[in-house]
C-alpha cells in the first residue's frame, strides 16, 4: 500500500539527507523539471496540488502578519515560540476561552517542523514518521488536538519500508506478521536463539505494556514529580495501566533486559525502532513510546501515514485552529525576556521594547537553553519565592535544566534532483545500517532515506 504517485516522465525530485552523529535522513520530492538545487541544516514534501500551493500562499500571508502591528498589548496567555507544541498549546487554551497571543521569532511558525520554499522546490525540517494523525479515535496526540480543534488533516497512507542491513535487503511491512517471514530468510539463530521465535515472544511480552500505554493519553504520561496529579484524571486508564506503570515510565532497554530478550538482531531492531522514534537508543528512549508505537505499527491492517502538503499542513491546521478560536500568532517577535513579578512570570518583554502582559501564564515552547537566559537572575535564585522551600525548588529546577545534555547531532541535507528515471514504485523510506557491532548512535552508521512524494508543480 503505497501513496499514489504522478508518473510524468518531466519531472525532479526533492532529496533531503540528514546525517546524524549516527543518522543520515533523507527526504524526497519531486516537481517540474528543474535546475538542482540544495540546501544544508543542521536539522531534516509531498506531491504537489492544487492545496498544496493553497497552503504555500497561507503561508506567506502567515510570513508577513506580524511587521507592522502594534506588538505591545495585554492577553491571558502568553506563548514562547510558535513550534507543534506552542501551536497545540495555544490552539487549545484558546478553544477552551482563554486570550491567547502566540509569539515566534522565526517570520514562519512552525519551529522544528517549518518549511521552506526554493527554486520551485518545498524543503521541509519535519518528522517523517506519522501515524494516528488523521482518524479517530488515535492515541496520537497531536491528532487528538487536531481532533479537538476541529481541524482534520489530510493523509496518505502505506505499511511498508526498505531496510538494507548487514543480514541482508528486505522490504518490512507494519501491521501483520511478514517481519517473521523476513526474519525467518534472513536472520540466522544465535546460541540456540531463533530471531522469529524470540520476536513472536517479544510481541506477546509487549500486549500488557502497548494496552496500558494506548489506556492513558500520551501527554498525561510524565516522569516528574507532578506526575501523580495528571494521571489521578484518567482513573480508568491508570487503574488498567497500574501493574505495568513502573515498565513504562522506564527506558525501553530496562523492559528488554528483565524479559531476557537475546537475540542481537531482535535487540538491534528494537533500538533502530526506539531511535527513530525518539532519536535516543533503547536506554534514552521510554517504554511507553514503545507501547504506543506496538499498539500503533502492530495490529493487523494498521498503515503509517504522511499528510497532504507535509508537516507544513500541520503547522497551518494549527494555526487555523489557534486563529479562528480568537487567539493571535505574532511572528518576527523575539523575545529577551520573561517579566517575573510577584513571584510569577507575568508577561514578556520584545526584542524593541514592546511588552505584552499575561494575566494567566506564560508557557515556554522554547528548549531549556533558551527559556533560562529569558528569566531575570533574581527569577532563577528564588528570591521572590514565598518562602524558602518554593525559592530552594526554583534553583532545583534551574540546576536541573543547566545540567540538561544536548543530543547528539543531525545534519540534514536537502537535495532537489532531477527524477527522471526513478522507478515509480521506489519505496518511500530507506533505512541502512553498516555494522551492528558499532551501535545506532556510532557517527554515519545508520542512513536513513526518506522519498516524500513526487509530482509535477504546474
Amino acid at each position: 500500500m503505497r501513496p499514489r504517485r504522478d508518473t510524468c516522465s518531466n519531472r525532479g525530485v526533492i532529496a533531503s539527507t540528514s546525517v546524524h552523529g549516527n543518522m543520515m535522513r533523507a527526504t524526497m520530492r519531486t516537481s517540474a523539471s528543474v535546475p538542482a538545487a540544495s540546501t544544508a541544516v543542521s536539522r531534516p514534501r509531498t506531491r504537489a496540488s492544487s492545496s498544496n500551493r493553497r497552503i504555500n500562499k497561507s503561508s506567506r500571508l502567515v510570513r508577513a502578519g506580524a511587521a507592522t502591528e502594534d506588538k505591545s498589548h495585554d492577553t491571558e496567555v502568553v506563548v514562547i515560540g510558535a513550534g507543534i507544541g506552542g501551536l497545540c498549546a495555544g490552539a487549545l487554551l484558546a478553544k477552551y476561552g482563554k486570550k491567547v497571543t502566540v509569539v515566534e521569532s522565526h517570520d514562519v511558525a512552525g519551529g522544528a517542523a517549518h518549511s521552506w520554499h526554493r527554486d520551485g522546490f518545498t524543503f521541509e525540517s519535519g518528522p517523517s514518521l506519522y501515524s494516528g494523525m488523521s482518524k479517530w479515535p488515535t492515541t496520537n496526540p497531536c491528532g487528538q488536538v487536531l481532533h479537538a480543534l476541529d481541524e482534520p488533516l489530510e493523509c496518505v497512507y502505506y505499511n511498508t519500508w526498505m531496510c538494507h542491513l548487514p543480514e541482508g535487503s528486505f522490504l518490512t511491512e507494519v501491521g501483520n506478521d511478514q517481519f517473521i517471514e523476513v526474519l525467518d530468510q534472513y536472520v540466522e539463530d544465535v546460541d540456540g536463539v531463533n530471531a522469529a521465535d524470540e520476536w513472536r515472544r517479544l510481541k506477546t511480552l509487549m500486549v500488557p505494556l502497548a494496552g496500558a500505554s494506548s489506556a492513558l493519553p500520551p501527554s498525561a504520561v510524565r516522569t516528574d514529580p507532578f506526575a501523580a496529579v495528571t494521571l489521578a484524571r484518567f482513573l480508568p486508564g491508570l487503574l488498567k495501566a497500574a501493574p505495568v506503570l513502573p515498565e513504562i515510565m522506564a527506558p525501553y532497554s530496562k523492559f528488554l533486559d528483565k524479559n531476557d530478550i537475546k537475540h542481537p538482531f531482535i535487540r538491534n531492531w528494537m533500538e533502530v525502532l526506539c531511535f527513530l522514534l525518539s532519536g535516543a537508543p533503547a536506554n534514552g528512549t521510554l517504554a511507553a513510546e514503545i507501547g504506543y508505537m506496538f499498539d500503533d505499527w502492530y495490529r493487523p491492517n494498521s498503515t503509517l501515514e504522511f499528510p497532504v502538503g507535509g508537516s507544513e499542513s500541520i503547522v497551518n491546521a494549527l494555526v487555523r485552529g489557534l486563529e479562528k478560536n480568537g487567539g493571535r500568532i505574532m511572528l518576527r517577535s523575539h523575545v529577551e525576556e520573561i517579566l517575573v513579578r510577584d513571584g510569577r512570570a507575568g508577561g514578556i518583554k520584545l526584542r524593541g521594547g514592546a511588552v505584552i502582559n499575561a494575566s494567566a501564564a506564560v508557557i515556554s515552547n522554547a528548549t531549556v537553553w533558551d527559556t533560562l537566559p529569558m528569566l531575570p537572575d533574581s527569577a532563577k535564585r528564588g528570591d521572590d519565592a514565598a518562602d524558602e522551600a518554593k525559592a530552594a525548588a526554583t534553583r532545583e529546577w534551574v540546576k536541573k535544566c543547566e545540567d540538561t545534555e544536548l543530543c547528539e547531532s543531525f545534519m540534514h541535507l536537502h537535495l532537489g534532483i532531477d527524477a527522471t528515471g526513478l522507478p515509480d514504485d521506489l519505496e518511500i523510506h530507506h533505512i541502512y545500517v553498516e555494522d551492528w557491532s558499532k551501535g545506532v548512535t556510532a557517527p554515519q552508521n545508520m542512513v536513513r532515506f526518506f522519498l516524500l512524494s513526487y509530482g509535477r508543480l504546474d
